[in-house]
């Protein structure tokens, strides 16, 4: 979403991300896309290395994004934010649309993995029990 000043035609847009604020295992090469992804706050920048452009998953997370994973095969990425009852976001690379909406943390979403296949994909909370969830495509 682009920032609109209510009272006249004019608005911001989203123009290039400078830096990160990222954990290392969070900054990812997808050789299949040739895209350097990585996530800022509540963004996911995904820098086109050929083309020297950056497109972007944003305005749904709250919070920072603390974790991220992609399938295997490029098309989806899982990411996990930070915050009260943070939110896993499930969505296409591509399109960056979001496929589903998924629930049951508390406080963070410390690790995502995608098995092989895409059917599941496992989600570590940053709970003081570490709760491990594991999520079944139907």
């Amino acid at each position: 979403p682009n920032i609109r000043n209510e009272s006249s035609s004019s608005y911001l847009e989203l123009a290039w991300v400078h830096g990160c604020s990222t954990r290392p295992r969070s900054v990812q090469y997808l050789s299949r896309l040739g895209v350097l992804a990585y996530s800022t706050a509540a963004i996911v920048v995904l820098h086109e290395l050929n083309s020297k452009s950056q497109n972007y998953f944003r305005g749904y997370h709250t919070g920072r994004i603390n974790s991220m994973a992609f399938s295997n095969d490029e098309t989806i990425c899982a990411t996990g934010g930070v915050g009260r009852n943070p939110s896993i976001y499930i969505w296409c690379t591509r399109t960056r649309k979001i496929v589903t909406r998924l629930e049951g943390h508390r406080r963070s979403i410390d690790a995502l993995a995608f098995s092989p296949n895409k059917q599941y994909l496992v989600s570590v909370g940053g709970e003081s029990n570490r709760l491990m969830f594991l999520y079944e495509r139907t």
